[in-house]
């Protein structure tokens, strides 16, 4: 009976070793076997920024200064144009009219002698006249009230001035009128100057950027015209006054700046990089497409700023190692893509879980594999 009890407890204390180490078995199993694969997939976001120098002559320079060379030049120009303006000058208007005398005696009129036109409009003659007997003379007239004189019916003119017997006798026909001529001229206009201005300006800048590239060598920095100021003129016709012509003569200040272009985008692209977050790396953009603004608050550098602007990407860094690991451990697939989804540079995010019936990621952070889809 002794011996019956004794077999059964080393049974029981087997059973339960043996379950004991099945138990152990299978966690090792888990534990050795479980793995998550996580593939990001990157989101890149195009941003501007830019970043304003000071320049300086000095060989040490703080981060935010770039050394620079000056150069500047007084250049003068002179040249004729065309001007725009247009004026129109309108002549006076003239008219005529036949004085026809019947009588056997001549009949002198003094200048600005009334005559009456058939419908009622005053004329009067312009110089002395004397009608011979039995004559014709044709005179100028002018309407004696200004105006237009409208439409002047055939018939006779009626001198008031003679005695009314006369009348009959010594009277005007045949009026005519001559429309008045009407001249164009030039004139100067304030657009005119400017216009010139402008072009000989922009003839200088081209001399001076001409001087420039005789400076610069494959070694040296490349100058870049930054300014120029128009220090005084004279223009031949001022605004308002008659010209088909005018010389204009310009006085100008150009000034120019050199900087190491290669120095600036590097400090520029750290400048970048400071901006994003640990997990983000920047696609910087190619030198050429870095904007260079130099803002003058007069001719010397101290007064000289340097604003440099670009565009650029920032997408999720290649080094997945940046990604806290133990974060992941033993969460589930919607706690993983929940925890990816605070970051703005990942688009999606694909959780894998090995083996099939595993539904957390395990918990040795080894077994946790990070993967960019960088497609």
């Amino acid at each position: 009976m002794i011996m019956h009890n004794k077999t059964n407890l080393y049974r029981r204390i087997a059973g339960t070793f043996f379950l004991f180490s099945i138990l152990i078995a299978l966690a090792v199993f888990y534990f050795s076997f479980s793995w998550a694969t996580i593939v990001i997939k990157p989101h890149s976001e195009g941003f501007t920024t830019s970043k304003v120098f000071s320049l300086t002559e000095n060989d040490t320079q703080s981060p935010d200064e770039i050394k620079a060379t000056l150069q500047t030049d007084i250049l003068d120009a002179d040249g004729q144009f065309d001007t725009t303006g247009v004026k129109e000058l309108v002549g006076d208007s003239s008219a005529s009219v036949t004085l026809v005398n019947t009588t056997a005696t001549a009949q002198p009129l003094r200048a600005t002698t009334r005559l009456l036109s058939p419908n009622g409009v005053l004329f009067r003659i312009h110089d002395f006249v004397n009608v011979l007997p039995r004559s014709r003379v044709t005179v100028s007239v002018y309407p004696d009230k200004e105006g237009e004189v409208g439409t002047i019916p055939a018939g006779r003119f009626t001198i008031p001035g003679l005695w009314e017997g006369l009348q009959s006798q010594i009277y005007g026909e045949g009026f005519t009128q001559k429309q008045a001529d009407v001249q164009k001229i030039k004139l100067v206009q304030q657009a005119d100057i400017d216009q010139a201005k402008n072009t000989l300006l922009a003839r200088l800048d081209t001399k001076f950027r001409e001087k420039l590239s005789l400076l610069s060598t494959s070694d040296s920095p490349q100058y870049q015209a930054v300014d120029s100021k128009i220090l005084s003129y004279t223009t031949s016709a001022k605004e308002g006054k008659t010209a088909n012509q005018i010389t204009v003569t310009i006085k100008a200040r150009f000034v120019a700046v050199s900087f190491d272009r290669k120095a600036v985008y590097d400090r520029f692209i750290e400048g970048m990089k400071g901006k994003l977050s640990a997990t983000q790396e920047l696609v910087p953009p190619e030198p050429g497409q870095l904007e260079y603004n130099v803002t003058i608050g007069g001719p010397s550098l101290s007064q000289m700023q340097l604003k440099v602007s670009s565009q650029a990407k920032k997408t999720t860094s290649q080094d997945p190692r940046l990604f806290d690991t133990k974060a992941l451990a033993n969460k589930s697939k919607a706690e993983i893509i929940a925890y990816f989804a605070s970051f703005d540079d990942i688009g999606s995010v694909d959780v894998r879980l090995y083996p099939f019936w595993v539904f957390t990621a395990p918990a040795l952070t080894d077994h946790i594999n990070i993967l960019l889809d960088t497609k």
